[in-house]
C-alpha cells in the first residue's frame, strides 16, 4: 500500500486512485472519495445599520465588524467605495481581523430658500456728491471771490459725475440673488429655481443655473428682472446651485456668492470595501437620504 500527501488546490477536491495493471493484476480504479474542501485563512465582514437611513444635514457611524476564518491575522482597511450621491461623504478606517471599525458617514444640509448673491454697489454718486459740497463750502466761506473759479470748477465736476452716475452711460453693476421653491424635494419631484437680477439698466444678457460646475438647462433671458428654470432630473443628494448672469452692453456679469444647498432625496447604494492584501471582500447596504 502507497502513501501521498498531495498539495491540493483551495476548492472542492475530489480524489481517487488508478492503478496501472502488471503481468499478474489488471488496471483498477477507485471510487471517487467525497468532496475534500480546501480553504485559505481569509475573513468575512458585516456592518450595521443596514439597512442604512439617514437625514440632510445629520451624520450616521456604521459598525463593521470583521471575522477572523482559520487564523487571519493581518489588517483590514475599511472604505466606502463606488460614486457617493453629491453631499455625502464617508470616512475610512483600519481594523485587526475580528475586530469593529467605525465608518462615519457625513451629509450636507438642505439650504434656506435663497442664497447670499453677490452685490455690486455702485458709489458713483459719492464721490461728485463730496465734490459738490467741497463747491458749496467754498462759495459760503469768507473772501469768496478767491475760491469762485474753484467753487464752479468743483460744482460742474460733480454734476458730470450725477449724469454718468444715473445712466448717461458706461456699463453698471448689477445684483443677482438666487432661490428655490423647495430646498429639500424627492427624487423625481419637480423644483424651481430662481434668480433676480436687479440693474439701473434694462437686462439684455441671459442667466445660467449650475449644478456645481455643470450647466442646468439652456440660458434664459431675465424677465422683469427674473430667470427661471424647473428641473426634475436632480439626482439624489445635496447639490451646490449657483447661477451667473453673462452680462451685456450697459451691465456688468455677475455671479451668485454662496451656493443654495438643494437637497433631492431617495435611496442610494453604499458599497464598503475590506481590503487586506491580496484579499478583498465587498458589502453594499441599501440607504436612503431623508
Amino acid at each position: 500500500m502507497g502513501t501521498a500527501s498531495p498539495v491540493l488546490q483551495a476548492g472542492s477536491n475530489v480524489i481517487t486512485a488508478v492503478y496501472s495493471g502488471d503481468a499478474n493484476w489488471k488496471s483498477a480504479t477507485s471510487a471517487a472519495t467525497a468532496p475534500i474542501v480546501v480553504t485559505t485563512p481569509t475573513f468575512t465582514e458585516s456592518a450595521t445599520p443596514n439597512p442604512l437611513n439617514v437625514t440632510a444635514g445629520e451624520s450616521v457611524a456604521i459598525k463593521v465588524s470583521t471575522q477572523s476564518i482559520l487564523g487571519f491575522n493581518s489588517q483590514i482597511a475599511l472604505s466606502c467605495g463606488g460614486t457617493l450621491p453629491v453631499g455625502v461623504a464617508c470616512g475610512s478606517a483600519t481594523v485587526s481581523a475580528g475586530s469593529t471599525g467605525t465608518l462615519n458617514l457625513t451629509t450636507t444640509a438642505p439650504g434656506v430658500s435663497s442664497a447670499a448673491a453677490v452685490r455690486h454697489e455702485d458709489s458713483g454718486l459719492k464721490i461728485p456728491g463730496a465734490v459738490a459740497l467741497a463747491g458749496l463750502f467754498l462759495i459760503w466761506i469768507p473772501n469768496r471771490k478767491r475760491f469762485y473759479r474753484l467753487s464752479m470748477l468743483l460744482l460742474a465736476f460733480s454734476l458730470l459725475g450725477v449724469f454718468v452716475g444715473c445712466g448717461g452711460g458706461g456699463v453698471k453693476p448689477t445684483t443677482l440673488l438666487i432661490s428655490s421653491s423647495n430646498s429639500k424635494v424627492a427624487s423625481g419631484a419637480g423644483v424651481t429655481l430662481q434668480a433676480v437680477v436687479r440693474s439701473i439698466h434694462a437686462l439684455k444678457g441671459t442667466v445660467t443655473f449650475y449644478d456645481g460646475s455643470t450647466a442646468l438647462g439652456t440660458p434664459s433671458t431675465p424677465v422683469s428682472g427674473v430667470a427661471t428654470l424647473s428641473t426634475s432630473s436632480l439626482a439624489v443628494g445635496t447639490h451646490a446651485i449657483t447661477a451667473r448672469y453673462s452680462g451685456d452692453g450697459g451691465n456688468a456679469a455677475s455671479a451668485s456668492s454662496d451656493a443654495l444647498a438643494q437637497t433631492v432625496t431617495g435611496g442610494f447604494t453604499l458599497t464598503i470595501h475590506a481590503t487586506s492584501g491580496a484579499i478583498s471582500q465587498t458589502l453594499t447596504i441599501p440607504a436612503a437620504l431623508e
